[in-house]
């Protein structure tokens, strides 16, 4: 018998996704909105802001091939000197961190926005 009862409040469809998936304000984003950041084996890195119960379209807000190939492991935290989190990003042969920014789309009547990914290791 268990005290807690699970249930699921949103999912997204996908495969392949690799080891970590970080909730964080990774884009430092003013309002501290956590974001779920994903990986796949066919190296896409995903952000996504759940705003409703189930999935929609509007939930991603950045979908990026990421160069290095698969992606093995995500970690968000403070890896340079530039204040604020950053992702790292475990690819087979390489570790590369990016600085993800929130960006705004100011021709939409919502509130629109999606993150944009800077490299900062070579």
């Amino acid at each position: 018998m268990s005290l807690f009862k699970t249930r699921d409040w949103w999912h997204v469809r996908g495969r392949g996704h690799g080891k970590g998936c970080p909730v964080a304000n990774i884009d430092n984003d003013p309002s501290g909105q956590a974001k779920i950041v994903t990986g796949s084996f066919a190296g896409f890195l995903r952000v996504y802001l759940p705003r409703d119960r189930g999935y929609k379209a509007e939930d991603l807000l950045l979908e990026t091939e990421l160069e290095g190939g698969p992606v093995l492991g995500l970690a968000a935290g403070r890896f340079t000197g530039s204040g604020g989190l950053q992702m790292a990003v475990l690819h087979p042969r390489k570790l590369t961190v990016y600085n993800l920014q929130a960006q705004v789309m100011p021709f939409h009547a919502g509130a629109g926005s999606w993150v944009n990914a800077v490299s900062l290791t070579p």
